[in-house]
This record gives C-alpha cells, sequence and structure tokens, in this order.
C-alpha cells in the first residue's frame, strides 16, 4: 500500500488531531473522501487498533491520543489526592479546569478508564480511584470524632463550620478537609452557607 493510500492519510490526519475528538464529517473533508468511504476508512482503522470511536459524541480519536490523554487524566487525578490527601472523591469540573479538556473528551477518556478499572465515574460528576485508602492520623480522627458528636448533638441546629472549628479548638482551614472528607464518605451532609447535617439526621 503506497504511503499516500487514503487510509494511511486517515491515519495521519487523526494522529495530528492529537487530543481532539474528530467528526466523520471533517475526516471525509481533510482526506478529501466522501462519507461512506470515509466511515468504512474509520472501520478498517479501529478494526487495527489505530482509532477509536467515541459512541456517545460520535467522533473519532487515534488511539495514540487515547493512550496518552488517559495516562495524563489519571496522573491528574493522582497529583490531586496527593494535595488532598483526606480526600475519597474529585470533582469532574476541577479535573477539567486543570488540563482544559473539551468535556467530551474528558468523559470519552473517563469513560475508558472506567472500563479498565483505573477510575470509578460516580454519580453527580465525581471520581474515585479504586482501591485507595484514606491514611488518617490519629489527632484527625480524634478531631473527626468529636466533630460528628457535636453535630449528631446538633441534631437540625448545627453551628456553622467556623463555630464548629471554634467549638473544637482548630482553626476553619484545618477544619475544611476533614468536613469534605466526611461529606465524601456520606457521613454528613453540606447545607450551604457552611452548615452541615449528620447524615442520620438528613435522612430524617
Amino acid at each position: 500500500e503506497s504511503l499516500g493510500s487514503p487510509r494511511e492519510l486517515l491515519e495521519v490526519m487523526l494522529g495530528r488531531a492529537g487530543a481532539t475528538l474528530q467528526s466523520e464529517a471533517d475526516l471525509a473533508v481533510a482526506i478529501k473522501r466522501d462519507g461512506p468511504d470515509t466511515k468504512a476508512l474509520l472501520a478498517e482503522l479501529a478494526s487495527r487498533g489505530s482509532a477509536v470511536h467515541d459512541d456517545k459524541s460520535q467522533r473519532w480519536l487515534h488511539v495514540d491520543a487515547l493512550e496518552s490523554g488517559l495516562e495524563e487524566v489519571l496522573a491528574a487525578i493522582g497529583r490531586w489526592f496527593d494535595a488532598n490527601p483526606l480526600r475519597e472523591l474529585i470533582e469532574v469540573r476541577e479535573l477539567r479546569n486543570e488540563l482544559g479538556h473539551d468535556a467530551a473528551l474528558l468523559a470519552f477518556l473517563l469513560d475508558e478508564g472506567q472500563t479498565r478499572g483505573s477510575v470509578e465515574v460516580l454519580p453527580g460528576g465525581k471520581l474515585r480511584l479504586p482501591g485507595r485508602e484514606l491514611q488518617v492520623d490519629p489527632e484527625t480522627r480524634a478531631l473527626v470524632e468529636r466533630l460528628e458528636a457535636r453535630l449528631e448533638e446538633a441534631v437540625f441546629q448545627p453551628p456553622s463550620a467556623p463555630e464548629l472549628a471554634s467549638e473544637l479548638g482548630t482553626t476553619p482551614k484545618a477544619l475544611a478537609p476533614v468536613l469534605s472528607m466526611l461529606v465524601d464518605g456520606g457521613r454528613i451532609v453540606p447545607l450551604g452557607g457552611e452548615l452541615y447535617l449528620a447524615a442520620a439526621h438528613a435522612e430524617a
């Protein structure tokens, strides 16, 4: 097969697109072929493992871009958890803000990551790393116990986060990641305005 074959040209075009999903129509224009021909060529590339199709956006990506994109996503998630060791969940929007990816591309990469068991995509636009366990030191564990006891006691009139921090002998900045950890774990429920309910009261 010559270097200028339509299939090879199509693969080159997909490769040059990098981490940008491509529609069949745009690719047909790029290689100067009609729609059915382009569709058949893409199917051939897919069968050879050179191209992947995103069923949601109905667009295509070169397999190298898929692999490098997924690696980049997992690395960004890992960095975020390293910087936020008490968190169990990361929001997709935070990941998108850091990476700057198109929403469809990021969704495609996360779906692939979930298929491979590298990441768990949860309802509400949240992500979890399978097998990741929180390492909570004794001081934080004691703070958690006192915080939960205070919210259980407060029932439907909880103190605000700054008031909680004062009562528990800590600072709002130090308390914030603990509150987020408990929200992630479903143990407390945010009400807005820096107010939180114990999960048992929120479900009552």
